[in-house]
């Protein structure tokens, strides 16, 4: 029966305790004869005896032969004062700390990119530097009730899975409270220089996107341009949302730990509040576009960055189509393109090192890439966020992609705003924003693409694309004004 509300712990037997310890089974056999076993907690059924993970764990740390084969959290306070090793980078990615205990050497180790879905082989590889450590930690990238996450190898008994420990075993076993460098604070060289005893180092939280290029463009392009603005207004919303992660880790650590158990290492260094919107969405796309149109490696950096960030969002082409040019439609789009020098919009198409034509949309300045697979030419190109005309809507027409086609007979790709795109003939999202559309369309030629989905369109637009259309059906204006109105609609072409 179990003791208490606990379930009953796992039953050991001789055999399991030797893979636990990593060690022979002849081994334990022996030791049990020799009666310097731990004492068993009881017997089975059958006469044999068995252990229990925590009082075998107990016993073991107690051997300093065995205790690289003991979890931290299960070790004795140590008996003389820790010495700080210092600081060592591992295999270029990890900052390892050390401290010499009694039990031998313990490392605290900080993934410089600490990724929550790889954290035990990397941790598991990054042991395997540190060959003469008694116990080996890394600190993880949320929180537990007592403190930031720790994990943990046996470098004794590597076949072991990682674990997961307590961060007051750490301070415990070093002797003094473990130093903490909030996420965005965790640089190598504040670690490598840190000792114990230092007061928090104030420094400027590292942006989860690289602001170099953004910052080497902003100095180069025309002082008070849509670019420039553009770019300092990017990088002022990294920084600031940098030291706002760095401030919430902290808020969070005072939460769940004392003073006992850990030590501030870093704080950030305070910066003015910054969001993207404190930029007019005309200024940034203005922006982009000017930087879209460079042809140099730096403004193509600067692209990626952008598109790694939000998609491209500002871009006034951010959404990306494959048109066939077999079909009628895509043919005569096709036989409008021009041929085009290769900017930094075609980052967009995420086919640079690929073989392409380099073309252009002369109607929507719109980068394209001629491809050939298989004896078969595809476009593939970015889609306007609006459209560059003032001639008024005409139709819709229901292919890949959806098309909008102006009474001066010009025909586009339908405006789109990633990650949002039209389609039709179900009840979910495409169909609600393909209806938005028509509704901004009906009355603005040039309205954007719907970012979202509100407000709701007119329920006749919606139920009128929520039918199975099949392709190539043409919604004429007439017929989405009728929907729009929730009146019947003459029947389609």
């Amino acid at each position: 029966m179990s003791q208490g509300n606990g379930p009953e712990p796992e039953q050991l037997s001789m055999a399991k305790c030797a893979r636990l310890l990593n060690v022979p089974w002849r081994h334990v056999r022996r030791m049990i004869k020799q009666g310097v076993f731990a004492q068993p907690a009881g017997h089975d059924s059958t006469g044999q005896p068995y252990w229990h993970r925590r009082s075998l764990y107990a016993w073991a740390a107690a051997d300093r032969d065995l205790l690289g084969r003991v979890p931290l959290h299960h070790w004795r306070p140590p008996t003389v004062q820790s010495r700080y090793l210092g600081a060592e980078t591992i295999d270029n990615r990890a900052t390892a700390l050390g401290w010499h205990t009694s039990a031998g050497p313990v490392w605290m180790l900080w993934h410089w990119d600490f990724d929550a879905s790889t954290y035990e082989r990397d941790l598991t590889e990054l042991a395997k530097h540190l060959p003469d450590a008694a116990a080996i930690t890394m600190v993880g990238g949320d929180y537990g009730i007592d403190g930031p996450a720790l994990f943990g190898v046996l470098p004794a008994a590597p076949a072991q899975p990682v674990y997961e420990m307590p961060w007051p075993a750490l301070s415990n076993v070093i002797g003094i409270p473990a130093p903490f460098w909030p996420s965005r604070l965790r640089i190598p060289d504040l670690m490598n220089t840190w000792r114990p005893g230092d007061a928090p180092v104030v420094a400027a939280a590292i942006p989860d996107s690289d602001p170099t290029p953004i910052l080497r463009l902003a100095v180069i392009v025309d002082e008070g341009s849509p670019a420039r603005q553009t770019l300092v207004n990017l990088v002022q919303t990294w920084q600031h949302r940098a030291t706002e992660t760095a401030t919430d880790d902290l808020k969070i650590l005072e939460e769940h730990t004392t003073a006992a158990t850990v030590t501030v290492a870093a704080t950030p260094l305070a910066v003015p509040a910054a969001k993207k919107d404190d930029l007019a969405p005309d200024i940034r796309r203005a922006g982009w576009l000017e930087i879209l149109a460079r042809a140099d490696d730096l403004a193509v950096a600067c692209v990626r960055e952008a598109l790694q960030w939000d998609g491209g969002e500002d871009f006034p082409w951010n959404m990306i189509e494959v048109i066939d040019p077999d079909t009628p439609l895509g043919a005569e789009w096709a036989g409008r393109l021009v041929p085009a020098n290769r900017t930094a919009a075609f980052e967009l198409l995420d086919q640079r090192d690929q073989e392409g034509e380099p073309l252009r949309d002369p109607q929507t300045d719109a980068p394209v890439l001629r491809q050939e697979e298989r004896g078969q030419i595809k476009y593939r190109t970015a889609v306007p966020y609006r459209l560059p005309t003032t001639a008024p809507l005409a139709e819709l027409i229901l292919e890949g992609p959806v098309w909008v086609r102006t009474e001066d007979g010009t025909l586009y790709p339908a405006p789109q705003a990633h990650p949002y795109g039209p389609t039709w003939g179900y009840r979910g999202s495409g169909p609600s924003i393909l209806a938005m559309l028509a509704d901004r369309l009906l009355d603005d030629i040039t309205a954007p693409a719907p970012d979202g989905y509100t407000p709701q369109p007119p329920k006749g637009l919606t139920e009128l694309t929520q039918q199975s259309w099949p392709k190539g059906t043409v919604l004429t204006r007439a017929q989405l004004g009728a929907a729009r109105k929730g009146r019947p609609f003459p029947e389609t072409s």
